[in-house]
This record gives structure tokens, C-alpha cells and sequence, in this order.
């Protein structure tokens, strides 16, 4: 778990070194809301959100880190620390079991 404000500059680092194929699922505490990261190519990701949008979008990597800004203010907005789950190969998007 990490704190919110530390959630952008986490998930940067943790996308630059993610294997071609792989995902990072990054929900709230409660895990109710959130998003996830899947790397394509070199330099492109596809980001799927589920929460308060439900939103497919590709991204090049000089314009993620922006972009991961936007989601998390709109997806996290009273959350104040955040759960990052690296999910290995991306199949299919599963959301994770809601305890």
C-alpha cells in the first residue's frame, strides 16, 4: 500500500521496467475503484479504468504520466492510500474479488 500522492511517480517507475505483455492493477483501499495498466510496446500502454468511469484508453509513454494524474484525482478522490499489484501476463481484464 502507498500513499496517494506518491501513486503517479510508483506506477511511472514500475511501468518502465513492467515486461512487454504485463500489467500493474491499481486499486483503493477498499477496491472498489481503479485502474490498470497493461504494457503493449515499447513505449505504449493501454489503460482501463473501473470506478466512477468506465474508460478503454491507449497511451504513448510521454503522455502517461499526465494522464495517471487525471485518473487518479478522478478515480481516488477521498482515498488515501492505494493498493499496486503487479498482475503478471494480461490475459483478460478480471477484477479482483471485493472482500
Amino acid at each position: 500500500m502507498i500513499e496517494k500522492r506518491n501513486a503517479v511517480a510508483e506506477v511511472m517507475r514500475r511501468a518502465a521496467v513492467l515486461p512487454l505483455g504485463h500489467a500493474l492493477e491499481v486499486r483503493s483501499y477498499k477496491r472498489d475503484r481503479g485502474f490498470v495498466l497493461v504494457r503493449e510496446g515499447e513505449a505504449d500502454y493501454r489503460l482501463m479504468e473501473e470506478g466512477f468511469e468506465q474508460a478503454r484508453v491507449c497511451v504513448r509513454c510521454e503522455d502517461l504520466k499526465r494522464l495517471l494524474k487525471t485518473v487518479v484525482k478522478r478515480e481516488f478522490p477521498r482515498s488515501n492510500k492505494l493498493r499496486i499489484y503487479e498482475t503478471g501476463e494480461f490475459r483478460e481484464w478480471a477484477p479482483r474479488k471485493v472482500l
